[in-house]
């Protein structure tokens, strides 16, 4: 029974009913929580598996020592240019009758190329030979009693009229225009009914390619046909070439003619081989250098002896590879390699499962190698630092990669 307050009323103690939550969610949050623990527990362990790439460390490599040729080059830039490029043109001024060729026709030594109206140069001979005639009889009408003045004063008359029949005969012979050299035209300056303004009578230089008909194949005194690319026809001979480089004062000492050259074909795949065929000691031009001073060029011909079957273009550009310098059977160790040992240079040399430093006497430096002249034999092992895994014993480092007796950068491939 319950207890009776003084009041004599009855109270009864209530007690509030307590809140359960629900099972379901429970569970969700023990799940969530043993993904997340599985998550960062696979994320550790893939961490943990995962490669790592080591940071570049110095390592040695290792070298062996043999002999082999070493190359000095010295490389220019220029331009290929036919031995021979002659212009051709009629001797005098006269109306073009026919112009028997075009731009890019390959002639015949010989062959017509244009004509021209004879007319008045053939009355212009005619005169010349009347002149000469007369100037003949008045020097065998001289008397014994003419004065040595009057017998020279006939005499250069005589001779004057000669010259001028010579040129009037050679001016007649040009309306007839003949290419000099077998080739192909690479301009045409004349036009048919146009005017051809003529050489006049003085020779051109580099001259006629040899005597025959007409034009420039007449005498040298006709004036046809010269070196150079002007004039009513240039005719371009395509069977031998040469390239016109420049080099800088620095190079020009050892540079010579003979020394052999490489090159590349305007294909930009075929290597041409050729010589140095002069070396000029007379600067052509300056030009503005890095620090915008200027420097002399010097001129060096290389002729091309082997064109390979390549294409070559007139004016196209190219950079030649001259060998200036060629050492033989020397033994050269990648210059990296030289180290500074009690104030001597030296290398390393591994040899019986030791490594030592061994002082050498070094020789010239050509490319990425230094030539050793004392301390080393053929066959030793040196190191030689890089970075990365060593490689195998006898295979030069990544500083000297390559086959043995290559000079590196811009140097020329040795070796035999």
């Amino acid at each position: 029974m319950g207890e009776t307050p003084a009041d004599g009323s009855a109270t009864t103690k209530a007690t509030a009913p307590r809140r359960r939550r629900p099972r379901h969610r429970r569970t969700i949050i023990i799940v969530v929580s043993a993904v997340v623990v599985a998550v960062v527990a696979v994320t550790a362990v893939a961490l943990a598996l995962r490669p790592r790439r080591a940071a570049p460390s110095a390592t040695s490599a290792t070298y062996t020592v043999e002999r082999s040729s070493l190359t000095r080059t010295v490389s220019a830039s220029g331009t290929f240019e036919p031995v021979q490029q002659l212009s051709v043109s009629f001797p005098a001024s006269g109306t073009v009758t026919d112009v028997k060729v075009s731009v890019g026709d390959r002639v015949t030594r010989g062959q017509v190329l244009a004509t021209q109206d004879s007319a008045a140069l053939a009355a212009a001979l005619q005169s010349a030979s009347a002149a000469v005639d007369s100037a003949q009889a008045q020097v065998n009408a001289l008397t014994s009693a003419a004065t040595t003045a009057q017998r020279t004063a006939a005499q250069a008359a005589l001779a004057a009229d000669r010259a001028k029949l010579s040129q009037a005969q050679a001016n007649y012979d040009g309306t007839t225009l003949t290419s000099p050299i077998a080739g192909i035209i690479a301009t045409v300056s004349v036009s048919k009914g146009g005017v051809a303004t003529g050489t006049g009578s003085s020779a051109g230089a580099g001259g006629s390619a040899g005597a025959g008909s007409g034009g420039a194949l007449a005498a040298a005194a006709s004036g046809g046909s010269s070196s150079g690319t002007s004039g009513d026809f240039v005719v371009v001979d395509t069977s031998s070439w040469r390239v016109n480089a420049s080099v800088g004062a620095a190079d020009l000492p050892s540079l010579k003619a003979g020394q052999s050259v490489t090159m590349t074909a305007p294909d930009g795949r075929t290597t041409l081989s050729g010589s140095v065929h002069s070396v000029s000691q007379v600067a052509e031009a300056t030009s503005a250098s890095s620090g915008g001073a200027s420097a002399a060029t010097f001129p060096v011909v290389v002729d091309i002896t082997d064109t390979k079957g390549a294409q070559l273009f007139i004016g196209s550009t190219t950079t030649v590879s001259i060998a200036a310098e060629q050492l033989d059977n020397v033994l050269a160790v990648p210059s990296v390699a030289i180290i500074q040992s009690g104030g001597h240079p030296a290398v390393r040399v591994e040899a019986n499962g030791t490594t030592t430093d061994r002082a050498v006497t070094l020789g010239p430096v050509i490319g990425q190698r230094t030539v050793v002249t004392e301390g080393l034999n053929p066959g030793d092992t040196i190191q030689v630092p890089s970075f990365g895994a060593a490689r195998g014993a006898g295979s030069p480092s990544a500083a000297a990669s390559g086959q043995r007796g290559t000079t590196g950068g811009p140097f020329g491939r040795g070796g035999r």
